[in-house]
């Protein structure tokens, strides 16, 4: 008897260093005062960035080298064209579920969070999770609806852009700034 996982959906989660995660929040910080306020959060994803390429390239490139392992992986198109944003979150910001469509790649570096900052969170790409605790008797990895990422300064975390994903509203002291990014 052989048990196969099929269809898979990895995802990768990465520390950088900490001198670069302290380099990355003192260019960060001073800023985000220019951030505006969607009803959720504070980003500046429609309007433009808030940081220039050239002033946190060193993190883009840490990234975009650990994205080539993922892409090997997983075997996707690899690719250098980056679009990102940052988003800031305080007490009860959250981020509704939403995904980034096919766009190949997408991830969240964490600049800086505290114990009240919510969860990033993923849920499960098979539908008929959601709608099957009726036949579950036992939580395994298989048949749970969804997956949650505790944001810590100089995380990242790369996924597949269809992955539906959403943060939890942060609690009464939270603090919670990320950089997210779609590689096309």
């Amino acid at each position: 008897m052989e048990f196969k996982e099929i269809f898979s959906t990895p995802i990768l989660e990465c520390q950088v260093s900490t001198s670069l995660a302290d380099k990355v929040e003192e260019i960060i910080l001073p800023k985000l005062k220019n951030l505006e306020f969607t009803g959720q959060n504070f980003t500046d994803f429609f309007n433009s960035p808030l940081v220039e390429y050239s002033e946190i390239s060193d993190l883009i490139e840490t990234i975009h080298s650990q994205a080539c392992v993922f892409w090997e992986k997983i075997g996707f198109k690899k690719s250098k064209n980056i679009n990102y944003w940052i988003q800031d979150y305080k007490s009860s910001n959250y981020h509704e579920e939403h995904n980034h469509g096919v766009v190949n790649l997408s991830g969240n570096y964490w600049i800086r969070s505290n114990e009240d900052a919510g969860n990033f969170v993923f849920k499960n790409p098979n539908p008929f999770i959601s709608v099957s605790h009726n036949i579950i008797d036992n939580p395994t990895k298989y048949n749970n609806d969804y997956y949650e990422i505790t944001p810590k300064k100089g995380k990242f975390i790369l996924f597949p852009s269809f992955l539906f994903h959403s943060v939890k509203p942060g609690g009464p002291n939270c603090i919670r700034t990320s950089f997210a990014f779609n590689f096309k």
